[in-house]
Order: structure tokens, then sequence, then C-alpha cells
């Protein structure tokens, strides 16, 4: 498959863990966790240990070979992967975060829609 040039959008809330992220990328690209695997470098196994949260995110190198299997940005497993691995008072503070700039975001859409809109 391509790498990642063209790198599909996906989850833009950012807020799946790394396991919900990777089902759903595979499941939207089509792919079942034999062809996944496959394309990877991976043992299916393996991928379903990880799919099911029994082994925690995989190291960097699988990361990207599962983003480029995926057409996904590298970033988009790697971000997670490491939020997954950080101390849990950093993950809450930075999916906090996370969370009230999504929520500004959506305000300041809303003020820029009402200035755009006819009156």
């Amino acid at each position: 498959m391509s790498g990642s040039a063209g790198a599909r959008q996906y989850d833009p809330l950012g807020l799946n863990d790394f396991a919900t992220y990777l089902n759903e990328a595979r499941i939207s690209a089509g792919l079942t966790q034999t062809q996944l695997a496959a394309a990877a470098g991976l043992t299916p196994s393996y991928l379903s240990f990880i799919e099911n949260r029994k082994k925690p995110p995989p190291s960097d190198d699988v990361c990207r070979r599962l983003a480029q299997a995926l057409e996904l940005r590298p970033e988009a497993l790697l971000e997670r992967a490491h939020l997954e691995r950080a101390p849990k008072e950093l993950r809450a503070r930075v999916l906090d975060l996370t969370s009230s700039l999504n929520r500004e975001q959506s305000t300041v859409r809303s003020f820029l829609a009402g200035l755009l809109s006819p009156f």
C-alpha cells in the first residue's frame, strides 16, 4: 500500500485509545486482522492481542508499519501509543487539554459561522 502520501484522516477528536483506534481503522480500511498483520509484518495473534488490550501499544517501528498498511499518518498511531505509555497524571492532563481545545474550537466555529451568515 502507499505510505502516508494519501493518508486518511481518522478520529479527528483524537480521543480513542490505541486498541479502539487501531480496530476501527482496520475495519474502515476493509482489512481483516490476518490481512493487516501480513501487510505490517506481524502475526495475526499479536495483532489480535493488541486490539483486545492483552498487549500494550507496540513499538514505534510497529506503529509506523501498521500506519503504512492502513494508509494513515504515522502520528495517528504514534501519538496514541505514546500517550498510553505516559504516566497516568500526564495522560489525564493531555486528555483534559484536548477536551478543552475541542470546546474552544467549537466556540470559534460557531462565532465565525455567525459572522459569515447573511443577516
